[in-house]
Order: C-alpha cells, then sequence, then structure tokens
C-alpha cells in the first residue's frame, strides 16, 4: 500500500524501491559481523533455502540503485535484494555452520563456565509455532545491466550474493559478530 501511494503522488520524481529478503549481520562493511538482534524461533521445514542478504550488500544495492537510475527522472524501479537465487543456503547447513562453530570455539559465560548451545527450536508447522509464540509471550539482473549500461563499476560496491562463502561468513563473520554485538 504504502509504495501504491508513493506511486500516486510521486509527480515527476523517480521512485526506487529496495525490497530486501531477511537482513543479516554486515558481510564486510563498516566491519564484518556487526548486528543487533537475533533470532531464537524459527517456523521452518530443514531443507527451506534461507533467502539472507548481509546489511551492507543492501545498503550498497540502494546506491547503486541510485547511481543506476539517477538519469530517468520518471522512473519507477523494483528491485529485490536477496541471494537465493545466485546462492542459495539451507537451513540445514545454517544448523550445522552453528555446531561447528560453537564445537571449535566453546562459549565461555561471564563467570568462566562453557555455556552449552543448544539447537535452535524449529517449529515445522503454523500450530507449534503458536503454541510456542504463546508461551513466550536478488538484486535482479536489471540492475546489473543498469550499472553496466551507466558505466559504473560493478566492483565499487560489493552487492552480489554469489560472493559470499556461506559456510565462511557464518563461522568467522555471523557467528562471532553475534558474540560481539548482541550477546556481550
Amino acid at each position: 500500500m504504502g509504495e501504491m501511494l508513493l506511486d500516486h503522488h510521486k509527480d515527476n520524481l523517480p521512485i526506487i524501491i529496495i525490497r530486501p529478503t531477511m537482513i543479516t549481520s554486515t558481510y564486510k562493511e563498516p566491519f564484518s559481523g556487526w548486528n543487533e538482534r537475533k533470532i531464537d524461533c524459527l517456523l521452518v521445514n530443514s531443507q527451506t533455502i534461507f533467502d539472507l542478504i548481509p546489511a551492507d550488500m543492501v545498503v550498497n544495492s540502494m546506491i547503486m540503485a541510485m547511481v543506476a537510475n539517477a538519469n530517468n527522472p520518471s522512473s519507477q524501479m523494483i528491485y529485490h535484494v536477496g541471494s537465493s537465487l545466485r546462492n542459495p543456503v539451507q537451513f540445514f547447513q545454517i544448523h550445522e555452520f552453528v555446531f561447528h562453530y560453537f564445537t571449535k570455539n566453546p562459549y565461555i559465560d561471564k563467570y568462566g563456565n562453557p555455556v552449552i548451545v543448544g539447537k535452535f527450536k524449529v517449529l515445522d508447522s503454523p500450530a507449534k509455532f503458536h503454541k510456542y509464540m504463546a508461551v513466550r509471550s536478488v538484486l535482479p539482473l536489471k540492475l546489473r545491466r543498469a550499472m553496466r549500461e551507466s558505466g559504473m563499476e560493478l566492483d565499487s560496491f560489493n552487492f552480489d550474493p554469489k560472493s559470499i562463502d556461506w559456510e565462511d561468513y557464518f563461522l568467522n563473520v555471523r557467528i562471532p559478530g553475534l558474540l560481539i554485538y548482541v550477546v556481550k
């Protein structure tokens, strides 16, 4: 509805809409692993592909979309920013990455005791999800083409999820970032 309202009242202003998927910890900029929250419950099939995108890639996509469409004042472009098309990762892989990380790097609490890290609560039906909640109270090819046509260097801003090595990202960026910035 917000997008329709913008379109209706835009007059001669260009509109660029960015629709990111699940935004996760930064990949590289301004530093690896930055995040301010964590998820402890998921409604998911373990074979499900998670469409994740690091926060800095979303920001870089926004910048590139503005530059690519700067000379088209009457444009209305919608870009979907995600990873599932170019570099899919399944939930069970993420689960394996988390266990691998904490096997090699046990988490120690402020008293020096190891914290036993359990599995995610995987809720595979809406009924289980509602019960749990009650108890607890890609960037499309169009943008790449527009960037090439505008003469912009595609390597200036990293917004290609294909460049993400998911295992490396979870083991060396995401999990350490959660421990530094969220768990503290």
